[in-house]
């Protein structure tokens, strides 16, 4: 998750730069981190669900209530469902304490 906050915005033109100039990828890209296998459908559940939530002088967590309407529309149930709720808890709390730090390096204006 920490990857893609971090080197995800600039990583696809780097990516374009190496194929245009035929270089070969920088090593942080080329080992980066992977979804483990398993988990790939708590990763997209959660970017997915990740313009639910709410937006005011900062950012909120994703509501309880989006992640149950994900479960109910994509017929995830029992442990799934469980599994679902825990790791998007999991990414969302790593999310949100990013965008903090993130905001609390950034000057205020004015």
């Amino acid at each position: 998750m920490l990857y893609l906050l971090e080197q995800g915005p600039t990583e696809q033109k780097i990516i374009q730069m190496c194929i245009q100039s035929r270089r070969p990828l920088p090593e942080a890209i080329r080992d980066a981190p992977e979804v483990p296998l398993g988990l790939g459908l708590f990763f997209s559940g959660f970017l997915d669900l990740n313009d639910e939530r709410s937006i005011g002088f900062s950012e909120g967590p994703i509501p309880r209530r989006a992640m149950r309407e994900y479960c109910e529309e994509h017929d995830l149930q029992d442990e799934v469902r469980e599994d679902f709720f825990y790791y998007t808890k999991m990414l969302d709390q790593v999310y949100l304490k990013h965008q903090t730090a993130k905001h609390a390096k950034t000057p205020a204006k004015g």
